[in-house]
């Protein structure tokens, strides 16, 4: 015993072993039957912006540098005479942008960038040539596409600022249908459904316009215009028989003579309520050189004519 607590007492008087080299932490390089693996954790920097998930297409702007992107609200619409102003509020936190597209039927008049309230680009008429804008759907909605459309820098008066600069637009949305923008729904007793051959459909009514031409032959070409740049046109002979109908829309769409079926007009004459009827007449492409087109349409409803005095 006496030799074993010996042992213990010398083993606790033992000098403890010096320190050893540091372990090299770098990761070893791999080997030909192997890969190494950095298991060490990312360096601390910058968390990266979230991704905008927006609802609807995005409005894009870029001024130089990488575009900046905020959603956007459902359209609103407005009509004032014949032009149709579309509004694209800014959607969510610090959506200060927003946007208004004023047209005319298949044409752009101005387009407006506004932020905060105030317009801060904008362009007119020509200077919106690459706005497009598409043909009619089934529910009668149209797509409006800007892709990098140049808008100018404006003053507070609304002239263009100076040394000028440019904003580069880019975002596409659908139209409303005009049976849904408030005052200018079509009657149903006084409009006309044009079913074309591409799958679109137009309610028309005369909201622009009616009225009678008398031609120097005794023709007469009862015209009907739309607030959406559309005019339908209905010519009958000195006997009253049809010589030619004709819609101009994004196309030109007609017929003649004998070709011109399902039309009656009735009520023509002083004091006298004109309507004009449709029932499945069918109107064909007109090109621009007057051949035939691909494209044809359906239209079935009636429009009246103000009392000729």
């Amino acid at each position: 015993m006496a030799a074993a607590a010996a042992l213990a007492a010398s083993w606790l008087l033992w000098p403890s072993a010096a320190p050893g080299p540091v372990a090299d932490t770098a990761p070893a390089a791999p080997t030909a039957r192997g890969f190494g693996f950095d298991f060490s954790l990312p360096s601390s920097g910058a968390t990266p912006a979230p991704a905008l998930k927006c609802e609807r297409p995005p409005l894009s702007l870029r001024d130089g540098g990488a575009p900046r992107l905020q959603c956007l609200a459902p359209v609103r619409a407005r009509q004032n005479g014949s032009v149709r102003s579309h509004f694209l509020d800014g959607l969510g936190d610090g959506a200060t942008w927003s946007l208004r597209v004023d047209t005319l039927g298949d044409e752009a008049l101005a387009v407006e960038l506004m932020q905060a309230g105030h317009v801060r680009y904008g362009c007119r008429a020509e200077a919106c040539r690459q706005l497009r804008i598409g043909g009619h759907d089934g529910r009668g909605a149209r797509e409006i596409v800007l892709d990098e459309l140049p808008l100018a820098a404006l003053l507070p008066d609304g002239t263009p600022a100076q040394p000028a600069r440019e904003m580069r637009v880019s975002t596409r949305f659908t139209t409303l249908p005009d049976d849904r923008i408030a005052g200018i729904a079509c009657a149903p007793d006084d409009s006309v459904t044009i079913n074309t051959s591409a799958g679109a459909m137009l309610d028309f009514c005369a909201r622009g316009g009616a009225g009678v031409e008398l031609g120097e032959r005794g023709e007469r070409t009862l015209s009907f215009d739309s607030l959406d740049g559309g005019t339908l046109a209905v010519t009958t002979g000195a006997t009253g028989d049809i010589v030619a109908i004709d819609y101009h829309g994004s196309r030109h769409l007609g017929c003649r003579g004998m070709a011109c079926t399902g039309v009656a007009i009735g009520g023509f004459g002083p004091q006298r309520e004109t309507t004009v009827r449709f029932l499945g007449t069918q109107l064909v492409e007109v090109r621009d050189d007057n051949r035939p087109g691909d494209t044809s349409a359906v239209l079935s409803g009636s429009l009246r004519l103000p009392t000729l005095e």
